[in-house]
Parts: structure tokens; C-alpha cells; sequence
């Protein structure tokens, strides 16, 4: 079975794995879960002892499994407390983004040229929760949204 995972990347695989470890002071406190079509991920936190921290990537040396994905839709569930550093870079394909109410950090760049490459593609609506109290650097810089609410 052919498997598109990134614009730039074509695999074959024999089975589909769907799960991708991306804790940052543990890989296994935190797992990404796609769909066996690649086109959601959910990510949660893994178990009772699990921090619920993403790992953070950057631009350069350490790219996010999600660089430059093909996902359309991203969960974050409850216990996820921060989302790493470019995550998601330049994943035009993302439509929808939904916030558990337990993060309180988004990382530098998290989103960084997200979202459809024009107005027409862009992305419906953001909501922000409430609890998200820190934005780091660019943490929404590029994304293409019509709609971005905050919570009050």
C-alpha cells in the first residue's frame, strides 16, 4: 500500500503504523495517533505518569514527523499541556484544529505556515481556550485561518 505522508516523502508500507511517540522529556508520555486514511491525528497523553508535553523541533536539523504532513485534522486531548516548538510546520493541508481546555503553552512556530495556501483553502475558524496562557514566538505566524477566537 502506497502511503502519502508528506508532500515531499512516498512510502510503501507493508502495515500502516499509526502511532508516533513525541513526548519531550520522555517519547512515550506523549503519542500522535492517525488514522489508518492519514488524515486525522489525535494526539493524548500516555498514561497516569505522562507530563503531557510535546517535544519541540525546529526549522533546520530537527523536523517534526509532522513537517510538511498531509493531515487535515488535528485533536489534541485532555491532559496535553504544551504543544513543542514547529510541530506542525508548514502543514497545508490542516482544515481543522481543536484544543483540549488543558493546554497552556502553544510553542515558538507551532503552526507556522499552516493551513490552506489561499483564503479559499483556509482554514474555517480557531478556537482558543481560555487556559492557553503563553503563545511563544510565532506561534500562529503564517497560518492561514479565517476565523481565530479566544476565549474570554
Amino acid at each position: 500500500k502506497n502511503v502519502l505522508i508528506s508532500r515531499m516523502i512516498k512510502i510503501t508500507v507493508i502495515q500502516w503504523i499509526n502511532l508516533i511517540t513525541i513526548g519531550k522529556n520522555n517519547p512515550l508520555f506523549v503519542i500522535a495517533k492517525l488514522t489508518d486514511e492519514g488524515n486525522t491525528c489525535t494526539i493524548t497523553r500516555n498514561g497516569d505518569k505522562s507530563d503531557g508535553l510535546i517535544a519541540d523541533y525546529d526549522s533546520e536539523d530537527n523536523k517534526s514527523p509532522f513537517y510538511q504532513s498531509c493531515i487535515v485534522n488535528i485533536v489534541f486531548k485532555s491532559g496535553v499541556f504544551y504543544i513543542g516548538a514547529y510541530l506542525f510546520m508548514e502543514s497545508f493541508s490542516i482544515q481543522t484544529i481543536e484544543f483540549s481546555d488543558t493546554i497552556d503553552t502553544v510553542g515558538a512556530y507551532a503552526f507556522w505556515r499552516c493551513g490552506g495556501d489561499t483564503n479559499r483553502t483556509a482554514i474555517p475558524y480557531v478556537f482558543l481556550p481560555r487556559n492557553v496562557t503563553r503563545l511563544k514566538k510565532g506561534a500562529f505566524v503564517g497560518l492561514r485561518v479565517k476565523n481565530f477566537v479566544i476565549e474570554d
